[in-house]
């Protein structure tokens, strides 16, 4: 028996599930790096780190909308009763509950963040209620990640190598496809970031309190 075989699933409609499954951790593991640089950079003070954590924010997004496109994908198509996704059952109780507040929390902070960056100047300036939000939404997102991490850690470890092992990537059709949806998420990101990333003096030169309203 080849060794690829032995990876290979036992039926072949189990394909579909894997690959999405792939695919979301090969984005989740970018995410992971990503947002651990983004918690050094307020760990060490955001403003003396600025130019680092608009880059990073920014690089960040289009791979998140990976891993929530295809979580969300898994979610319609095991609500639409899809026979591959039923077999491979719901994640347990408390994952189903904190996936869908993690995304909409997720989708505020980075929200919020970038709206700040574009438009220091709306919504009471820098220290406004995007700032507000932003720093709140940041507050609630901490846990209900490190959550998510914990939670699905085995998972992560299971899947992680298998589109970079010959083996298993031969296994489940489609890594090359996977990783070229992954780095164009990450180019398109860093083509963002670069273009954007020298707004970052005129952010810094926006007063802190907005200029009081004139009577």
């Amino acid at each position: 028996m080849k060794l690829a075989e032995r990876f290979r699933p036992t039926a072949t409609p189990g394909l579909a599930v894997e690959r999405n499954a792939r695919l979301t951790v090969d984005a989740a593991l970018v995410l992971l790096i990503l947002f651990a640089i983004q918690i050094a950079t307020v760990i060490i003070g955001v403003r003396t780190h600025l130019s680092l954590h608009v880059v990073i924010g920014l690089i960040l997004v289009p791979p998140l909308l990976i891993k929530i496109s295809a979580v969300s994908w898994r979610f319609l198509q095991y609500y639409r009763h899809n026979e591959e996704y039923r077999r491979r059952g719901a994640p347990p109780p408390l994952l189903r509950l904190l996936g869908p507040v993690l995304v909409v929390v997720t989708l505020v902070l980075v929200g919020t963040g970038v709206a700040q960056f574009l438009a220091p100047n709306e919504f009471n300036g820098p220290r406004g209620a995007i700032y507000d939000a932003h720093v709140a939404s940041f507050v609630i997102w901490v846990p209900l990640v490190l959550t998510h991490v914990v939670r699905h850690a085995k998972d992560v470890r299971r899947l992680a190598r298998r589109d970079l092992r010959r083996v298993t990537r031969e296994a489940v059709p489609g890594a090359t496809v996977r990783q070229a949806i992954v780095l164009t998420g990450l180019a398109v990101g860093l083509a963002l970031a670069l273009s954007l990333v020298g707004h970052v003096h005129t952010y810094l030169n926006v007063p802190l309190t907005p200029p009081a309203l004139s009577r």
